[in-house]
């Protein structure tokens, strides 16, 4: 019997990491579709959105064809034999009243719609109708540039100056300094290629670039439900077709 349990927690954690390994290719295949429609281009060469989005995919062993497939839903356009894919947005609120946002994709809906509910409804929250939550949040670019400590200050007034950026924070230890900045959607692209070329001539390095959904008012959660929301969304983010978990938690 001995054998036999430890058999099952192999299962069951190799099905934990099985899981994370999916949600994680998805988020991932997903930061490829959308830098090919923001940066208007299939050509990593040429659209340097999508080679970071690349680069991020093969560090994580997503397969060349995978890649591939992602470029061209990017297009708008699909491969021979590939299954119906879906995109859908679902709405939740989670214990102690924070709203929750599930981006998905998935070749079965109902499927992926019946694991949410499930993990919703068994860990202190309830689903949502359609637009009762998604106005809390609006749709915005992020990207995330690491460089040298003490250049950070220029590195901030270079950027001052590009039109788009909405918003800078700025963290820094004794060597290194990361910059994050909101961006308006509608002038991402533009902004991107100027964040770039003021990033290559501080030797900064963008990190992260991609959409998200920014919350207009933050709610700050007792220390209990602030664990029981903790643990909600990590289960939710095991759920493979799940791309993207946004909240409005402080």
């Amino acid at each position: 019997m001995a054998g036999h349990s430890k058999w099952a927690k192999l299962k069951h954690t190799k099905g934990l990491v099985d899981a994370k390994k999916g949600a994680l290719l998805s988020k991932i295949s997903k930061d490829i579709i959308t830098s090919v429609k923001v940066g208007g281009s299939s050509d990593p060469n040429f659209n340097p959105m999508l080679r970071l989005a690349i680069s991020k995919a093969k560090e994580a062993n997503m397969t060349n064809d995978r890649i591939e497939r992602a470029v061209k839903r990017g297009l708008g356009g699909t491969s021979s034999g590939d299954d119906v894919i879906s995109e859908n947005t679902y709405e939740a609120y989670g214990p102690g009243g924070f709203s929750i946002l599930i981006d998905t994709e998935s070749d079965n809906s109902n499927r992926t719609l019946t694991d949410i509910k499930t993990i919703i409804n068994k860990n202190g929250g309830k689903m949502a109708n359609e637009g009762s939550i998604s106005w809390q949040f609006s749709e915005v670019g992020f990207i995330n540039i690491e460089g040298d400590s003490t250049k950070i200050q220029t590195l901030e007034e270079n950027l001052l100056d590009i039109q788009g950026i909405e918003d800078i924070e700025s963290e820094q230890t004794e060597d290194t300094a990361s910059v994050v900045l909101i961006i308006d959607k509608n002038l991402f692209r533009d902004a991107y290629s100027k964040i770039v070329e003021v990033a290559s001539n501080m030797n900064a390095k963008i990190m992260e670039a991609k959409l998200i959904m920014q919350t207009k008012n933050l709610l700050e959660l007792r220390e209990e439900d602030l664990s029981r929301a903790e643990s909600l969304i990590e289960k939710i983010e095991e759920v493979s077709e799940v791309t993207n978990v946004w909240t409005n938690i402080q």
